[in-house]
């Protein structure tokens, strides 16, 4: 459980003068910090989460940034949602970060998009299998 706070000050002055826009002035930044406290709290949950069962890749340990996204291709298990289409992971990562990510994707060579959508083919196709037994583990209806 993590606590998340704000708080907002109101000019008396504000108040007395029938002032509407100390409410945009004042909700918008409390909303705006519980939002970025929320992310901030969500983000380093799950990356301790992933630490603790060591799911995790270190791009300087892999050379680049290119192969280290390569070694999370590898390590990274597809889920199936309830319509049976596989989904993909996610990345969420800042401007900065990403700017450098495309900088190192685009100096790849060709070989290297082949090897991710190879892994990708694999990773989609264990999914759907994994899918395929866990729904085989059920009755079917009798009609």
């Amino acid at each position: 459980m993590q606590t998340i706070s704000a708080e907002w000050l109101i000019p008396n002055k504000d108040i007395a003068e029938n002032d509407l826009s100390v409410i945009e002035r004042c909700v918008m930044p409390v909303s705006e910090s519980m939002q970025r406290q929320f992310a901030e709290n969500m983000y380093n949950f799950v990356g301790a989460a992933a630490e603790s069962v060591g799911n995790v890749v270190d791009a300087r340990e892999q050379g680049s940034i290119a192969q280290g996204l390569m070694a999370m291709w590898r390590k990274i298990e597809f889920g199936v949602d309830r319509d049976g289409t596989v989904s993909m992971p996610q990345m969420h990562v800042g401007p900065q970060m990403y700017e450098r990510i495309l900088t190192d994707l685009h100096e790849q060579p060709p070989e290297f998009s082949i090897e991710v959508e190879e892994i990708k083919a694999e990773k989609i196709k264990a999914a759907l299998a994994r899918e395929a037994e866990r729904k085989a583990k059920f009755k079917k209806a009798i009609r």
